[in-house]
C-alpha cells in the first residue's frame, strides 16, 4: 500500500468511526428531546403520529370527513393516541402540558390533517414501531424518528470532509434541536437535503459512486415531502453554476432524475388518493399584490421562526441561545475566510469571493420562494408558510459551503464553535423543559413540576441532556488535542507548510498543469 492509499484508508476509517458517534450522540440527545417535550408538542405533531399508526397497519387513506378539508381523514387508533388534545395549552406558553392527558384503554375514531400525505416517511416510523410492538405509543414513536435522524446526521458526517466536519455542529440553530426529538417529516427532510448537499465533491475529488450519493437522498426526500422538490432542484443549480462542482453528462443524468422520480412517484399517489391542497378556513381572500405585500412583510418573523421557534410557534428560544448560534457561526465564518487567504502556496485564483450565481439560487430559495409559495396559494390555503420549512435551505447554504472548504481551520476555533453549540443546546433545552413541565412564568428549578415521561422528571432530563452534551465537547476536544500532538501536526507545525495535496482537472483525472482558460 502507498502513501496515498494509506491516507485514503485512514481518512475512511476515520469517517466511519465519526459517523458511529455522531449517530450514538445524536439519537441520545434527540432521545433526551423526545422525553422533555409535551406531549404533541411539536408542530402538527397529534397529525404525523396518527398518520404514522394507521399507515404502518395498513389503512393509507382513511375516510373523509364531510365537515373538514378534503386533506383529513378519519383513522382509527388506540385511545393513548387519539386523545390527549394539545389544544388546551398550545397556544399558551405559560400553560404546562400536563393537560394533555391521553385516555387509557379502547379504540377512537379521529380525524387527521396528513390524511392524504404521501405515506413514505409514515411507513418508516409506524412499521419500526409496530415490528416492536409499541406503535401505541407517542414516545415511542418519536423515538423511532429519532433514530432515522441519527442514521441521516452519521452519513451527513461520513461525507463532509475532514476539515470542515467538526464545524457542522455550528449550522444547526435552536428550532432544529428541538424539531429533531418529534415526529414530523420536515425534521428528516433537513437531515436528507443536507446528506445530498455533503455529498456534492468537488471535480478533483469526485468518484461515480457520490453522483448516486447525491440522488438517493433527494429521491426519498421528494418523495417523503413533496415540497422538497423545490430543494432538491436548488441544490442542483447551486451545483451546476460552480464549475467546481459541475457533473458531467452521467453525473447529470442521475442527480437530475432524481427529484423526477420522487416527484414521479408523488403524482402517481395524489391522483390515487385524489388529493386537494384547499383549506376555506385559513384561505385568504386578498388579490394577488395584497398577498405579495403581506407575504414580503412576513419575512423577517419567517426569518425568526427559522432560527428559533419552538413548538406550535408560541414560545421562542431563549436570547442566550439565539446569540450563541450566531457567534458560532461568525466564527466559522471568520477563521475559514482568514484561513484561505494565509494558507501557504495557495493559487490566487482559487481564494477569490464565493462565485455569485450559486448564491443567488440560494437567496431565491430562502426569499422569493416563501413568497412565491404564499402568494400563489393565498386563496386556497392562505399565508401559512413557517420559518421551519426554509430549514433545507439552511442545510444547503451551510453544509455545501462548508463540504468544499479547503482551507486550514483552527483548533480554537472547533473548540470555541463547539462551546457555542452546547450553550445552544443546553439553553434551548432548559427553556424547552421549563415550558412544558411549569410554563414560561414557572419555576427555573422546576419546583412542583410532574414527571415528562415515564422515568424521569424534567430536572433529571435537564441533568442528562448537559451531561450528553459535555462528552460530545470533551470528545471533540480531546479528539482534536490529540491530532495536534501527532507527529505529522508536529512536523507541520515546525515547518509551517500542510501536507501536499494532488489536484486533478477534470472528471477523468488527467492532467495536472494550469487550466487553460477563455
Amino acid at each position: 500500500m502507498d502513501g496515498a492509499e494509506h491516507l485514503n484508508d485512514t481518512a475512511r476509517r476515520s469517517g466511519v468511526a465519526v459517523g458511529a458517534a455522531t449517530a450514538v450522540l445524536v439519537l441520545l440527545v434527540s432521545a433526551s428531546w423526545s422525553a422533555v417535550i409535551g406531549r404533541y408538542g411539536g408542530p402538527d405533531e397529534p397529525a404525523h403520529v396518527l398518520r404514522s399508526f394507521a399507515v404502518a397497519h395498513g389503512d393509507l387513506l382513511g375516510e373523509p370527513v364531510d365537515e373538514l378539508p378534503p386533506g383529513y381523514r378519519a383513522v382509527e387508533v388506540p385511545a393513548s393516541l387519539g386523545t390527549g388534545d394539545p389544544a388546551c395549552y398550545r397556544f399558551d406558553p405559560t400553560v404546562t402540558s400536563t393537560c394533555a392527558e391521553a385516555r387509557p384503554g379502547g379504540d377512537v375514531r379521529v380525524a387527521t390533517s396528513a390524511g392524504t400525505y404521501p405515506p413514505v416517511y409514515y411507513a418508516m416510523v409506524g412499521l419500526p414501531a409496530r415490528v416492536f410492538g409499541v406503535s401505541d405509543d407517542p414516545f415511542a414513536l418519536r423515538l423511532v424518528a429519532a433514530a432515522w435522524i441519527a442514521v441521516g446526521c452519521a452519513l451527513v458526517a461520513h461525507r463532509v470532509r475532514s476539515p470542515a466536519r467538526a464545524l457542522l455542529v455550528a449550522v444547526v440553530p435552536p428550532s432544529c434541536w428541538f424539531l429533531w426529538g418529534v415526529v414530523n417529516p420536515n425534521a428528516l427532510e433537513v437531515v436528507l437535503i443536507a446528506l445530498a448537499a455533503a455529498s456534492v465533491r468537488p471535480r478533483h475529488e469526485r468518484r461515480r459512486a457520490d453522483d448516486w450519493w447525491v440522488a438517493a437522498p433527494l429521491v426519498l426526500c421528494v418523495a417523503m415531502r413533496p415540497v422538497s422538490a423545490i430543494w432538491a432542484t436548488g441544490l442542483l443549480l447551486v451545483a451546476e453554476l460552480d464549475p467546481d462542482t459541475r457533473a458531467d453528462a452521467r453525473g447529470r443524468l442521475v442527480r437530475w432524475a432524481a427529484p423526477a422520480v420522487g416527484a414521479a412517484t408523488v403524482l402517481v399517489w395524489n391522483a390515487w388518493s385524489e388529493f386537494h391542497l384547499d383549506d376555506r378556513r385559513t384561505a385568504s381572500d386578498d388579490g394577488v399584490v395584497e398577498a405579495a405585500i403581506g407575504s414580503i412583510g412576513g419575512l423577517p418573523r419567517t426569518g425568526a421562526e427559522l432560527v428559533a421557534s419552538l413548538g406550535w410557534l408560541e414560545h421562542w428560544a431563549p436570547w442566550v441561545a439565539i446569540v450563541a448560534w450566531v457567534a458560532a457561526i461568525v466564527a466559522v465564518l471568520a477563521d475559514v475566510t482568514i484561513g484561505a487567504r494565509r494558507r501557504p502556496g495557495r493559487d490566487d485564483r482559487l481564494v477569490r469571493a464565493p462565485r455569485w450565481a450559486p448564491w443567488a439560487v440560494v437567496a431565491v430559495m430562502a426569499i422569493v420562494v416563501p413568497v412565491a409559495f404564499e402568494t400563489i396559494l393565498a386563496s386556497r390555503i392562505g399565508p401559512v408558510w413557517q420559518g421551519r420549512y426554509s430549514l433545507p435551505v439552511l442545510a444547503i447554504a451551510a453544509v455545501w459551503a462548508l463540504a468544499h472548504v479547503d482551507a486550514p481551520i483552527r483548533r480554537r476555533t472547533v473548540r470555541a464553535v463547539w462551546l457555542l453549540a452546547a450553550v445552544v443546546s443546553v439553553s434551548t433545552f432548559w427553556w424547552s423543559a421549563r415550558r412544558y413541565s411549569v410554563g414560561t412564568d414557572g419555576s427555573w428549578w422546576f419546583d412542583g413540576a410532574e414527571p415528562t415521561s415515564r422515568v424521569f422528571g424534567p430536572g433529571t432530563w435537564v441533568v442528562v441532556h448537559v451531561a450528553l452534551v459535555a462528552t460530545a465537547v470533551g470528545l471533540r476536544w480531546v479528539s482534536s488535542s490529540a491530532r495536534a500532538a501527532s507527529p505529522a501536526s508536529a512536523r507541520a507545525a515546525s515547518t509551517g507548510r500542510h501536507p501536499p495535496r494532488r489536484r486533478h482537472h477534470g472528471s477523468t483525472g488527467r492532467g495536472t498543469g494550469p487550466r487553460r482558460t477563455r
